[in-house]
């Protein structure tokens, strides 16, 4: 009799399927309704930005004060803001609560310029993307490759056939500024299959050869300037082809 009645009691404290249901539904309701009142976008912070003011980065995002925060989608938010503002290549969102969301950007500098067919300059970064027109361009100049096409934001267009030297273009501005000595460089000359060209300081003609090894003949580079005086110019041969040693042939 005792069993009996304890279990009648269970019975009646426990909840059933249908109520548990009820109650959960309830708790995500309560929980919805607080993210879609109390969650308000109210104040931005931009943070790695030179290229671009906070309101440019934070008008191209799409997101106002007064959104809410939790649904803020942030891979569309970036998609737009790297969409619109092309020297962005990385975009990264973090939502604090209770109403701030922070931006994080890097964006990429002018490693180049190329010339289309027109006359049109245009500024390239390290991985060949066009960034904007180079309206008065300085920096690095690249010949003996002429784009097809140039459009800011996407990657610069070549004829067929010149696939490789947008390559070594690539793998050149890369190596460039991960030694650190893009700042020497004037020009970049890929006119020469397979053999392309640095100006280094102004003085010098940097005959690469292959470019496997891009890394190693740069460094070899630096070192042979050193030897050389500031009053000195001609060719340095880093094509390593005969002896595997750099060469240097003054200007006559």
């Amino acid at each position: 009799m005792n069993k009996d009645n304890t279990k009648k009691r269970r019975r009646r404290t426990g909840l059933g399927p249908l109520q548990k249901f009820i109650t959960i539904l309830l708790a995500a309701l309560v929980v919805s309704f607080a993210t879609m009142v109390f969650f308000k976008v109210d104040t931005f912070v931009v943070v790695g930005n030179n290229q671009y003011t906070d309101e440019e980065i934070i008008e191209a995002s799409g997101v106002a004060v007064g959104d809410n925060l939790i649904l803020v989608n942030k891979g569309q938010t970036a998609n737009l803001i790297r969409g619109q503002l092309n020297y962005i290549t990385e975009v990264k969102l973090l939502r604090v609560l209770p109403g701030t969301l922070e931006i994080s950007v890097n964006e990429s500098g002018a490693a180049a310029y190329v010339t289309d067919s027109v006359g049109s300059s245009w500024y390239i970064d390290k991985n060949g993307k066009v960034l904007s027109k180079a309206d008065q361009p300085n920096g690095i100049a690249v010949v003996g490759l002429t784009p097809e096409g140039a459009t800011a934001g996407y990657e610069l267009t070549v004829a067929e056939g010149d696939e490789t030297r947008l390559a070594q273009l690539t793998t050149l501005l890369d190596a460039l500024e991960r030694i650190g000595i893009a700042a020497n460089v004037s020009v970049i000359d890929l006119s020469t299959d397979y053999n392309p060209k640095l100006t280094y300081d102004e003085r010098f003609i940097v005959e690469l050869g292959a470019i496997d090894d891009i890394d190693y003949k740069l460094e070899y580079l630096i070192a042979v300037r050193e030897l050389l005086t500031d009053s000195q110019a001609g060719t340095i041969d880093l094509t390593l082809d005969s002896d595997s040693m750099a060469h240097f042939r003054p200007n006559a």
